[in-house]
């Protein structure tokens, strides 16, 4: 656990790996299932399963099925954990007695350490129609496959937008999307079928 605390990913992985961690014997092995996860986490089981496979792609630990039945994780955080026994830094030489005093540092306010931190991160600033926990579980999702840049979540945000416009529920979108492995938005087999209707409807 001591070398999983310090590092830095989504906080839903976060938490599966910390669970994880806890669990695992000294060589960093344990057998929990899903559903454990998902209790002890308080996350939904289809999260748990986005953030074990988040944590394999990135290297983070390794998921074997044995006999069938039950699943053997095994945490590799060692490659990746900051160093601990890291030197001091040099002390900076004493200012000599006539020298001015320095500038005082500009006050850093709640919104620019929110700005920062924002754009540090590279998230996105989502609209007010759009559920956090929908976009976190896309976010989750795509950041297991390859392409999820900057620009391809600024087009999957525009895409939302675009299929809520037309009738489509933004959380039936995305769900539609994992279960079926797409890495795109498409509108939802209700709002498809009540088009097909409505063309029907016209043409009577």
């Amino acid at each position: 656990m001591s070398a999983c605390w310090p590092l830095q990913m989504p906080a839903t992985a976060k938490a599966v790996l910390i669970s994880l961690a806890d669990q695992a014997n000294d060589e960093g092995v344990c057998w929990p299932s899903v559903g454990t996860m998902s209790k002890r986490t308080c996350l939904s089981e289809r999260a748990v399963r986005y953030a074990i496979r988040w944590l394999e792609v990135n290297g983070y630990v390794h998921a074997e099925m044995k006999s069938g039945r039950s699943t053997r994780y095994t945490i590799t955080p060692a490659p990746r954990a900051p160093l601990h026994d890291v030197p001091p830094a040099p002390r900076a030489p004493a200012p000599a007695p006539d020298a001015p005093a320095p500038a005082p540092r500009a006050p850093r306010t709640v919104k620019n350490r929110q700005q920062n931190r924002q754009k540090a991160a590279g998230r996105l600033e989502l609209p007010e129609w759009l559920s956090p926990e929908v976009w976190h579980d896309w976010d989750a999702y795509r950041r297991a496959r390859k392409g999820w840049t900057q620009k391809a979540q600024e087009l999957s945000l525009q895409t939302l937008s675009e299929l809520r416009e037309q009738g489509n529920d933004p959380r039936k979108v995305v769900d539609r999307s994992i279960e079926r492995g797409w890495t795109g938005l498409f509108p939802s087999a209700d709002t498809r079928k009540g088009s097909a209707n409505d063309a029907l409807l016209r043409d009577i």
